[in-house]
């Protein structure tokens, strides 16, 4: 058999004679240090499999995208039915005819026209909420076939509508979409007098709080039933990330045993953001939608607004107090504590030589045993 065959030199180990070394080259054999590599007789060198394998994830990706246009991007209007004898709650808004707050606007209006002006309300409430779904022939992600989001970023959309929602509440307050013309005039009034609303703005920072839970193993726990209903009725809730499943949904407010909820799971066309006057319907939904409260995923997370230090304070004493707690054995089990004090790992600087570590820390190792960093898909678990 032949052996590895070398590349020949001219001049007794000279300068490689660059016109031998072109034709000494066998088609399909590589070039290594110099020297022409050929496979042993009966042998072949394995084929290049980076450009198939390309080729596969493009036309996977593509017919994936595809697929999921196809699936999202069509919807039943199916009308929900929502009672006229119960409240609706809608982020700490309570809509019904029989509202306190509502006595003086409803006090010349029969019965009946009572429980169809209160649900014009809550309808245009909601219809005022920022509603972000699915899009599609959006720019090309940076190394990535993808130009859509359809089938994977549903719980990336509900995070957007709460934060959207915070947004909103700090620089508009609780408005109507009819009220756009109002809203620059709104913002200002609403800048110029926060200080007048607390003399401790001036070294207070508005926050939204984040409060990731789990209410239950495979499904939600009936004991904190009256406490997700209870947290839609704060002033502060800006509503929950859950859904069921591998469905993920927003949740905003409740009627009975039932939450109100926006769906990201509809694809909509990529709107052009740059003319100042760029069209806002598909922002907004206009079908409020109901989903029972016992098909809730129990891994969610809970949002909640406070723009002053009062509101934080008034928020503290809410939910340790009233929104937590049931009476009974069930109160040994809130969904959430808050307590004086600072987090384990503000204080790791000056403490950790004397105490024991109490934090899970997780590393990642590449095959060299190297350490990688953070940032690509992480695994699916939950730590209880």
């Amino acid at each position: 058999m032949d052996k590895l065959r070398e590349l020949r030199t001219g001049g007794g180990g000279g300068v490689p004679d660059a016109r031998r070394r072109e034709t000494a080259q066998p088609l399909g054999s590589p070039v290594r240090n110099g020297i022409v590599m050929r496979p042993l007789e009966g042998e072949a060198f394995p084929p290049d499999m980076s450009d198939s394998t390309d080729s596969g994830e493009k036309v996977k990706t593509k017919l994936m995208s595809m697929w999921n246009n196809v699936r999202y991007g069509w919807t039943i209007k199916v009308k929900t039915n929502f009672s006229y004898d119960f409240p609706i709650w809608l982020q700490g808004v309570c809509y019904h005819r029989r509202n306190e707050e509502l006595t003086k606007e409803l006090e010349p209006l029969t019965d009946s026209d009572r429980r169809l002006y209160t649900m014009e309300l809550f309808k245009r409430d909601f219809a005022s909420k920022v509603w972000l779904t699915y899009r599609r022939e959006f720019p090309q992600l940076a190394g990535s076939m993808f130009t859509t989001d359809c089938g994977w970023g549903c719980m990336l959309r509900s995070g957007q509508m709460l934060l959207a929602g915070g947004l909103v509440m700090h620089f508009l307050g609780r408005v109507y979409k009819q009220d756009v013309v109002s809203l620059c005039t709104k913002r200002r009034r609403l800048s110029s007098n926060a200080a007048d609303r607390d003399g401790s703005t001036e070294n207070w920072c508005s926050v939204i709080i984040l409060i990731p839970v789990r209410l239950g193993g495979e499904s939600l726990n009936p004991i904190y039933e009256p406490c997700i209903k209870g947290l839609f009725t704060m002033d502060h809730c800006l509503g929950v990330i859950g859904g069921r499943p591998k469905h993920s949904l927003y949740f905003v407010g409740f009627q009975e045993d039932k939450l109100i909820h926006l769906d990201p799971h509809f694809c909509q066309e990529v709107v052009d953001m740059t003319p100042r006057d760029f069209p806002l319907e598909s922002f907004h939904c206009m079908n409020p939608r109901k989903m029972s409260i016992a098909r809730m995923d129990p891994s969610c997370t809970i949002g909640f607004y406070c723009r002053t230090r009062d509101d934080f304070n008034k928020f503290c004493t809410t939910v340790t107090e009233e929104m937590l707690r049931q009476p009974g054995p069930k109160a040994d089990y809130p969904m959430f504590i808050v307590s004086d004090g600072s987090a384990e790992d503000c204080k790791l600087e000056g403490t950790m030589q004397n105490q024991p570590e109490r934090i899970l820390r997780v590393q990642h190792l590449d095959r060299e045993g190297q350490l990688r960093p953070l940032g690509g898909p992480q695994e699916d678990f939950v730590f209880l």
